[in-house]
């Protein structure tokens, strides 16, 4: 018979399985790590939230999302150079606020969804701005607690990446082109 108790291979995996496991379980974030970002005056301030208490490494990863291929990643910095260059030529104010600039439409503008552990920014981010937009551009009406596109439909229908493991808010702006979100 067969006795894996004795068996190198298996002990040896077995503590690397271990020593992973207890990795993907340490605290993303302490107080401790919080207490020191907080002494370090770096020009911000930390707060422990609640939903951090028990959150470990491998459940944060969860909720990242996307991971880029090298090609992809490469296109984002070109992207983000070329905002930085058009930006520098342009002016914006020092500060700015929508919910105040469109107080009828406040609760759409500032309002927080929860994407769970699926990793969905992409769509949560561009649909909260259409959101807005349509509030803005209907002078309130498109408001409430109702008031918004359904971030599961942009999430599940866009057909890359299985929707939860990252995607392009171009994604949800071309399902909202081609034919509507709910």
């Amino acid at each position: 018979d067969y006795d894996c108790r004795h068996d190198p291979a298996v002990s040896k995996h077995w503590a690397l399985d271990v020593k992973a496991a207890v990795q993907h379980e340490k605290p993303v974030v302490t107080q401790a790590l919080v207490d020191s970002l907080n002494a370090a005056n770096l020009g911000f301030s930390c707060k422990m939230r609640g939903w951090l208490v028990h959150e470990s490494v491998l459940t944060f990863k969860e909720h990242l999302g996307l991971e880029l291929t090298p090609e992809e990643h490469h296109s984002a910095l070109l992207q983000t150079e070329a905002l930085k260059s058009q930006q520098a030529e342009t002016s914006a104010p020092h500060t700015f606020d929508a919910r105040k600039q469109w107080p009828a439409c406040s609760g759409v503008i500032g309002r927080i969804h929860n994407q769970g552990t699926c990793g969905s920014c992409w769509a949560f981010g561009a649909l909260s701005a259409v959101d807005s937009r349509i509030c803005i551009a209907t002078a309130g009406e498109f408001s409430g607690p109702n008031a918004q596109l359904s971030r599961g439909y942009v999430t599940s229908c866009s057909g890359y990446r299985d929707g939860c493991r990252g995607g392009n808010p171009d994604q949800a702006y071309k399902l909202l082109a081609g034919q509507g979100i709910p």
